[in-house]
């Protein structure tokens, strides 16, 4: 699969995932303004932002903010589902570089701890709202471990891999090591904050006893 086949098939699954519930930035103002929105919740929480705030620091007016958004939680929802884009042009490139299911597996887990840990939204919710990351997970409009799981699964059914997993196998495979990420992400004193060589290994090996040759 190509660059560009990976990522057009992986944002047709964050489209199916939504259930096509967020918007898509598709211009300079939804841009601005969902990036104000993302520092907003990185400086203060996803409880203590606000419409004017977002619309202040992108230099909006409320009405803007609600004629492109709707709600709150619908600028929430498009907030959180751009940082998910962002994930998956990582993923989709990193996974392009492989042809064993193994090799796919490590490199699509690692680079989906690597987004969460770096990420400066997650980071911050996890420090001062980790209930928010909690409901992100397992919501009803989206639940972030079935997404997570379902995109591992897609990648790992790949006809382009060398030895792609049947659609049971890899739905399991999936569960487990998005289980894994979330972990991994949330307590990250023993694995986070190694060197990535460390954590790259542990991964591995979880891998390799999951999808064993």
């Amino acid at each position: 699969m190509t660059p560009a086949g990976s990522r057009t098939a992986l944002e047709s699954f964050l489209t199916f995932a939504e259930g096509g519930a967020a918007k898509v930035p598709q211009s300079r103002t939804d841009i601005a303004i969902l990036a104000a929105a993302a520092a907003v919740i990185s400086a203060n929480g996803e409880r203590n932002l606000t419409i004017d705030e977002v619309a202040e620091r992108a230099g909006f007016t409320r009405m803007t903010i609600f004629r492109r958004f709707g709600s709150r939680e619908q600028l929430l929802l498009a907030t959180y589902s751009n940082e998910l884009r962002r994930v998956i042009d990582a993923v989709a490139s990193a996974a392009d570089a492989t042809s064993s299911r193994v090799e796919r597996a490590e490199t699509v887990v690692l680079q989906l701890i690597s987004g969460a840990v770096t990420n400066p939204i997650f980071q911050r919710l996890a420090q001062v709202e980790p209930a928010a990351i909690v409901d992100l997970w397992r919501g009803k409009e989206f639940a972030g471990q079935a997404w997570g799981a379902g995109l591992i699964s897609r990648l790992l059914q790949d006809e382009n891999l060398d030895d792609p997993l049947n659609a049971d196998e890899a739905d399991f495979v999936g569960d487990v090591l998005m289980r894994l990420v979330v972990s991994v992400a949330l307590v990250p004193e023993e694995m986070g904050s190694a060197p990535d060589m460390d954590r790259a290994t542990y991964v591995r090996r979880v891998v390799e006893r999951l999808l064993p040759s």
